[in-house]
């Protein structure tokens, strides 16, 4: 037990609480959360051309050949219909879902449905 006691051991938990238990600003994780979000816009942005090409059931990959999960399940919000009024819906809704998602605006929330919808574009490829 006398190990414990060494100056070493007291210098590493006073190090291990001050750097999990002090108090910390937020502007850190703000900043980092804006510039994924600008990132991610600028995907959408980048792939609105070719939208349709990338995500569309005449797309490169066809709908019935996306891969499936447990169960026949796909992990794809982008298979759940066929037509093109709902994959430009899909767009509109990324969009809104990303803006809010940089403005903080819900941050949870949008955090989730980010994660979901960017998760499903992945997924689809």
């Amino acid at each position: 037990m006398q190990f414990i006691n060494t100056p070493f051991i007291r210098h590493m938990v006073e190090l291990w609480n001050s750097i999990w238990f002090r108090k910390n600003t937020t502007e850190q994780v703000g900043i980092f959360r804006i510039a994924f979000g600008i990132l991610v816009l600028v995907i959408l942005l980048i792939s609105f051309p070719n939208w349709e090409r990338f995500y569309g059931s005449e797309g490169i990959l066809p709908p019935n050949e996306v891969p499936t999960s447990f169960m026949g399940l796909s992990w794809s919000i982008f298979t759940l219909h066929n037509s093109g009024l709902f994959l430009w819906s899909l767009y509109a809704i990324a969009l809104v879902i990303t803006i809010s998602f940089i403005l903080g605006f819900h941050a949870r929330i949008s955090t989730i449905l980010l994660f979901l919808f960017y998760a499903s574009m992945l997924h689809r490829n």
